[in-house]
């Protein structure tokens, strides 16, 4: 028994083609999401390593000026 596969008519063509456009433009909306919260954590890293070389810079000189104090 030999089935046969339907034929693709012009109608289904479009309408598969609708679906898979709404699917891509649902993954660009949380990709652009996804992106938004990439900003917002790097900005984060950048505030909290200019912090911690602030301390460090603060220990630094804390440092030398007790080395200077007791010579």
């Amino acid at each position: 028994m030999h089935v046969t596969a339907p034929e693709w008519t012009e109608g289904r063509l479009e309408d598969l083609n609708d679906r898979v456009d709404r699917g891509f433009d649902k993954v660009d909306l949380r990709l652009e999401r996804i992106d938004a919260r990439l900003d917002g954590i790097q900005k984060t890293m950048v505030q909290a390593v200019i912090g911690i070389c602030t301390a460090i810079l603060a220990c630094f000189g804390g440092m030398i000026a007790l080395i200077a104090t007791q010579l």
